[in-house]
């Protein structure tokens, strides 16, 4: 974000992603090895208008040269929870 000011990058939206899509379930299954515990998962019926599949399309991103290297998901959930656990 620091470089799109910069570079004096306006009025463009752009997908801030990995163009990767990651399921609730993968996520979890990450923060039990992160936490070294099974967290329970309470499973509810979906609700009208449920979001089943999603997935960012970064092509503008990658197009800027704005971001050069990605955080990989187990990486950038450990930097977040981090964060919190100084708070």
């Amino acid at each position: 974000m620091i470089n799109a000011l910069e570079k004096n990058i306006t009025k463009k939206t752009m997908n801030l992603s990995t163009n990767i899509s990651t399921t609730i379930n993968q996520i979890v299954n990450l923060l039990n090895i992160i936490f070294n515990r099974e967290l329970k998962i309470n499973y509810l019926p979906s609700k009208h208008g449920d979001i089943l599949k999603s997935k960012l399309d970064n092509n503008l991103l990658l197009k800027s040269n704005l971001i050069k290297n990605f955080t990989l998901i187990n990486e950038g959930l450990k930097k977040t929870i981090k964060l919190y656990e100084k708070t």
